[in-house]
């Protein structure tokens, strides 16, 4: 009995494989594939996009304080110039600060620009893998149609054969 379930199974996985692989045209199917990575590209593009965004925005952080460091130095440098010690040192634990802020921006920032990167070869390498679907989809849809061109012409020549042999048939028939 079980048996015949695998067998009736086995008969009805074959009959949906082949009613799949005839609806299956290859020249849509291609077609389809390429808009997918074209979309799969877009989204990439805009995930670059953002972490250029967050690279950018981190390196004018870095700058800033890069920048205040070096306003708090020269406030320091004021103050004791003026013999104002006590602001001398307000400025330069302010520089510290400033610094200390820096340091752990730096960080950051070489990662996301190393990210931006990595994206970014990642997104030219998808987009050349796409020009050349693009490339290949003209060749296999040409190949495509000369198999099925192939295909018709088998099965005219066939039809010349079996006519030809009807006419042989006929030929036999009429002498007897």
């Amino acid at each position: 009995m079980t048996s015949i379930f695998k067998r009736l199974s086995s008969l009805i996985n074959a009959s949906v494989n082949d009613l799949v692989d005839r609806a299956e045209d290859p020249e849509r199917m291609i077609k389809q594939f390429i808009r997918e990575m074209e979309e799969h590209i877009q989204a990439a593009k805009e995930g670059v996009i953002e972490a250029v965004a967050s690279e950018k925005q981190l390196e004018k952080q870095v700058e800033e304080q890069k920048r205040r460091t070096g306003e708090w130095l020269a406030k320091a440098e004021a103050a004791i110039a003026q013999d104002r010690e006590d602001l001398a040192r307000a400025a330069l634990e302010r520089k510290k600060e400033h610094e200390r802020t820096l340091r752990s921006l730096e960080p950051a920032w070489q990662s996301a620009k190393e990210t931006s990167a990595h994206l970014k070869q990642q997104l030219q390498r998808l987009e050349a893998k796409l020009e050349e679907a693009k490339v290949k989809r003209g060749t296999l849809v040409a190949r495509q149609r000369a198999a099925e061109a192939r295909q018709h012409m088998d099965r005219t020549a066939a039809n010349f054969q079996a006519g030809y042999a009807s006419h042989t048939e006929f030929g036999r028939m009429e002498d007897k």
